[in-house]
């Protein structure tokens, strides 16, 4: 799986279009499925968040950043100094935890480790983040 594959989603007149997960800026939970945000427009897809990591985890692309909210880390134009939001490339801004602050800052840049630990925040996931990173940092190698 690639970045340039793609998801069907449904638009709001019923339609459906093939939308590639590049294009995603960030994916919320919804009452029937998963709501998909491509700039300003929604689409909605019949799964659950969960399954939508599950089957893109390979791509790096994605990270959970609430549990309401499954942000793209190449669409994230940055995050609140003084609020728990991010802020997207389309000006949206989205809720995120702490920890799901911390896997970003993990996941896009893997030496942010040293201001993760130092953050105040509760660090309730090193273990599973250091596990992450230490993937990473051998894919790169590789």
């Amino acid at each position: 799986m690639t970045k340039y594959d793609v998801i069907e989603g449904r638009a709001a007149d019923g339609n459906f279009k093939c939308i590639r997960y590049m294009d995603i800026v960030f994916i919320t939970a919804g009452a029937n499925g998963i709501r998909i945000m491509v700039g300003k427009i929604v689409y909605t897809h019949p799964c659950s968040l969960d399954d939508f990591m599950f089957h893109t985890l390979s791509l790096g692309l994605f990270c959970r950043a609430h549990y309401k909210y499954i942000a793209n880390m190449d669409r994230i134009d940055g995050y609140g100094k003084t609020t728990l939001e991010l802020i997207m490339d389309n000006e949206s801004r989205i809720s995120f935890s702490p920890e799901g602050l911390k896997a970003y800052l993990l996941l896009k840049k893997p030496s942010n480790i040293v201001k993760v630990i130092k953050t105040k925040i509760k660090i309730k996931l090193i273990k599973p983040i250091l596990k992450i990173v230490k993937s990473i940092k051998k894919r790169k190698k590789k």
